[in-house]
């Protein structure tokens, strides 16, 4: 996982990717639903994944 606080901050290797925002204050199932759907995602895509 990837924390950023500003667009103009992102690493080279993190550009394109699958971003999934939210408040993970714990990871439960509504979290692990959110996170599995970008890793589904980024593979589609054939971008970075989220985590």
């Amino acid at each position: 996982m990837m924390i950023l606080r500003h667009y103009e901050n992102v690493p080279e290797a993190a550009r394109g990717a699958v971003v999934v925002i939210g408040n993970f204050d714990g990871i439960h199932r509504g979290h692990q639903a959110l996170i599995a759907k970008g890793r589904r995602l980024a593979e589609e895509f054939g971008a970075p994944s989220p985590c």
